[in-house]
């Protein structure tokens, strides 16, 4: 199962970010009840200064 999920992401452009790698956002890491895990779609600058 988990598997098939990772080839339709792949086959629908969603990319996925595990909290340990580097892009992970960094202000996103310290939060107490931040998200292991974060889907996007498209080109993301996570680390960024500034966001809306």
């Amino acid at each position: 199962k988990a598997e098939e999920m990772l080839i339709q992401h792949d086959k629908e452009g969603i990319e996925i970010l595990f909290y340990k790698h580097a892009s992970f956002p960094k202000r996103l890491v310290q939060c107490e009840d931040a998200p292991i895990i974060l889907y996007y779609k498209g080109t993301a600058n996570l680390n960024a200064q500034k966001k809306l």
